[in-house]
């Protein structure tokens, strides 16, 4: 069982949701351009796609 893909998704969760934290905290002191910035890059980790390091790569196979 390769573990790299699902310890690479566990940091990637755990990032977000710090950044997201982060959204919550500058949220309040008012800073807008902050926040926006925060909230991006933690939906942005959230939704990043992970890949395994080691096999073939899985890509649409084309018939020639």
């Amino acid at each position: 069982m390769d573990t790299s893909s699902s310890d690479a998704a566990r940091l990637l969760r755990l990032l977000a949701l710090r950044a997201l934290t982060l959204v919550l905290l500058v949220g309040i002191t008012g800073e807008t351009q902050l926040t926006l910035l925060f909230a991006l890059t933690g939906l942005g980790l959230l939704l990043v796609p992970v890949k395994s390091a080691g096999g073939p790569p899985t890509g649409p196979e084309r018939d020639v």
